[in-house]
Protein backbone atom coordinates (compact mmCIF):
# COMPACT_ATOMS: atom_id res chain seq x y z
CA UNK A 1 0.00 0.00 0.00
CA UNK A 2 2.84 2.41 0.83
CA UNK A 3 4.51 1.77 -2.53
CA UNK A 4 1.27 2.59 -4.33
CA UNK A 5 0.94 5.84 -2.37
CA UNK A 6 4.57 6.75 -3.14
CA UNK A 7 3.96 6.13 -6.84
CA UNK A 8 0.80 8.26 -6.78
CA UNK A 9 2.67 11.09 -5.03
CA UNK A 10 5.48 10.90 -7.60
CA UNK A 11 2.97 11.05 -10.45
CA UNK A 12 1.29 14.07 -8.87
CA UNK A 13 4.64 15.82 -8.45
CA UNK A 14 5.59 15.01 -12.04
CA UNK A 15 2.31 16.41 -13.33
CA UNK A 16 2.60 19.51 -11.15
CA UNK A 17 6.06 20.34 -12.53
CA UNK A 18 4.76 19.86 -16.08
CA UNK A 19 1.91 22.29 -15.36
CA UNK A 20 4.29 24.89 -13.93
CA UNK A 21 6.57 24.65 -16.98
CA UNK A 22 3.62 24.81 -19.39
CA UNK A 23 2.36 27.95 -17.60
CA UNK A 24 5.85 29.49 -17.85
CA UNK A 25 5.93 28.80 -21.58
CA UNK A 26 2.39 30.20 -22.10
CA UNK A 27 3.44 33.36 -20.29
CA UNK A 28 6.06 33.89 -23.00
CA UNK A 29 3.78 32.81 -25.84
CA UNK A 30 0.05 32.36 -25.11
CA UNK A 31 -0.30 30.17 -28.22
CA UNK A 32 2.08 27.51 -26.85
CA UNK A 33 0.18 24.47 -25.57
CA UNK A 34 2.66 21.58 -25.38
CA UNK A 35 1.61 18.05 -24.53
CA UNK A 36 3.81 16.18 -22.03
CA UNK A 37 5.95 14.48 -24.69
CA UNK A 38 6.02 17.19 -27.38
CA UNK A 39 9.55 18.04 -28.50
CA UNK A 40 9.93 21.63 -27.31
CA UNK A 41 13.07 22.53 -29.29
CA UNK A 42 12.34 20.59 -32.47
CA UNK A 43 8.87 22.15 -32.68
CA UNK A 44 10.22 25.67 -32.15
CA UNK A 45 8.23 26.22 -28.94
CA UNK A 46 11.50 26.83 -27.08
CA UNK A 47 14.71 28.43 -28.33
CA UNK A 48 18.06 28.70 -26.56
CA UNK A 49 17.30 32.08 -24.97
CA UNK A 50 13.96 30.91 -23.57
CA UNK A 51 15.65 27.70 -22.39
CA UNK A 52 18.11 29.71 -20.30
CA UNK A 53 15.25 31.76 -18.85
CA UNK A 54 13.47 28.50 -18.03
CA UNK A 55 16.57 27.13 -16.28
CA UNK A 56 16.77 30.22 -14.06
CA UNK A 57 13.04 30.05 -13.36
CA UNK A 58 13.23 26.37 -12.39
CA UNK A 59 16.22 26.98 -10.11
CA UNK A 60 14.37 29.74 -8.27
CA UNK A 61 11.01 27.97 -8.17
CA UNK A 62 12.30 24.62 -6.96
CA UNK A 63 15.40 25.67 -5.01
CA UNK A 64 17.75 23.61 -7.15
CA UNK A 65 20.96 24.32 -9.05
CA UNK A 66 21.69 22.92 -12.48
CA UNK A 67 25.27 22.00 -13.33
CA UNK A 68 26.80 22.22 -16.78
CA UNK A 69 26.20 18.47 -17.14
CA UNK A 70 22.49 18.97 -16.41
CA UNK A 71 22.14 21.42 -19.30
CA UNK A 72 21.91 18.62 -21.85
CA UNK A 73 19.09 19.31 -24.33
CA UNK A 74 17.65 15.86 -23.66
CA UNK A 75 16.87 16.96 -20.08
CA UNK A 76 14.74 19.83 -21.44
CA UNK A 77 13.34 18.23 -24.59
CA UNK A 78 9.75 17.91 -23.32
CA UNK A 79 7.58 18.78 -20.33
CA UNK A 80 7.93 15.20 -19.14
CA UNK A 81 11.75 15.22 -19.34
CA UNK A 82 11.92 18.60 -17.59
CA UNK A 83 9.75 17.25 -14.77
CA UNK A 84 11.97 14.17 -14.45
CA UNK A 85 15.08 16.36 -14.35
CA UNK A 86 13.65 18.77 -11.75
CA UNK A 87 12.43 15.95 -9.51
CA UNK A 88 15.79 14.16 -9.77
CA UNK A 89 17.62 17.37 -8.81
CA UNK A 90 15.29 17.86 -5.84
CA UNK A 91 15.84 14.28 -4.71
CA UNK A 92 19.61 14.66 -5.04
CA UNK A 93 19.49 17.92 -3.07
CA UNK A 94 17.39 16.32 -0.34
CA UNK A 95 19.78 13.37 -0.16
CA UNK A 96 22.79 15.66 0.13
CA UNK A 97 21.24 17.69 2.94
Amino acid sequence: MRLRKDIEMAELAHGAVQQVVAAFLRKHDPMVRPAPHDELFASGMVNSLLAMELVGFLERRYGIKFTVDDLDLRNFASLSRIAETVLAKQAASAGAA
